[in-house]
């Protein structure tokens, strides 16, 4: 909508503003934060916002994703199916979908009003980038050995 923006930084520091006043509105925090994970650093990897601007997805190094409401701050859901740290995800065009990549190998399409899993793409190394292309109709991966593969979202 234009009307907020989120940043990203640290340990789990993710916010929203007010683009206009530039006013802090909310902080989010995953329902089920405990600190960061010192294994693997910082947790914080990245948010994007959904094209309505009503939610918002963030991931990092705790192995889901959580989307969040952005007019209260408050977590709608985690996206839990990875086994490893979650290293990049992206919004689907329309807003009814998300993917998440992570180092097991493995990015996963999820329904972003119900939270389900929609399919799983398996490769034989990590999940560096993910990406939607503006169709929404396929999907990007970039793994860790250097190769980039499109597939049917």
């Amino acid at each position: 909508d234009g009307g907020r923006v989120v940043t990203c930084a640290g340990e789990s520091t993710r916010m929203v503003w007010n683009a206009t006043t530039g006013e802090k509105l909310h902080t989010l925090v995953p329902p089920t934060y405990h600190g960061p994970d010192r294994r693997f650093g910082f947790i914080t990897r990245g948010v994007s916002m959904f094209p309505d601007g009503g939610r918002v997805l963030g991931w990092g190094f705790e192995q889901w994703a959580t989307i969040w409401d952005t007019s209260t701050g408050r977590g709608i859901c985690e996206l839990r199916r990875h086994t490893a740290p979650i290293s990049s995800a992206a919004v689907f065009p329309g807003g009814d979908k998300v993917i998440t990549g992570g180092f097991d190998r493995k990015a996963v399409v999820w329904d972003s009003r119900t939270c389900e899993v929609l399919h799983e793409i398996a490769d034989v190394s990590w999940m560096l980038e993910v990406a939607v292309l503006s169709s929404g109709d396929l999907v990007a991966t970039m793994s860790s050995n250097g190769r980039v593969t499109v597939w049917d979202a």
